[in-house]
């Protein structure tokens, strides 16, 4: 499964609006900034993959698999407040997709 098969995947099992691809090119986009050494799409392949071994022990999976692809959606060499901000810009993605995510 690709990246985007697997995001398109999750978007609808969370109850996304029809065409998460805009979203899915934001990501890659970010995640393939060239000052991103290690939090890159290769970063979010591995947490995904950490993930696949484990899910069955969550109780809300496809949350928190969301929470993984975004993590570090945001990365800023100098700041130290990438994780507050990245939490923010998922949030706000969320919102502007009308996502209600189980379990808040």
């Amino acid at each position: 499964m690709t990246n985007l098969q697997r995001w398109q995947t999750l978007w609808h099992r969370l109850g996304g609006p029809s065409n998460p691809e805009p979203i899915f090119s934001n990501l890659q986009t970010r995640y393939s900034e060239p000052h991103r050494a290690y939090h890159n799409l290769e970063h979010i392949r591995d947490c995904l993959a950490q993930f696949d071994r484990a899910r069955h022990l969550a109780v809300y999976p496809a949350e928190l698999e969301l929470a993984l692809w975004l993590h570090d959606i945001i990365y800023d060499t100098h700041a130290s407040d990438n994780e507050e901000k990245s939490a923010q810009w998922a949030v706000g993605t969320m919102q502007a997709a009308n996502l209600r995510p189980r379990g808040r």
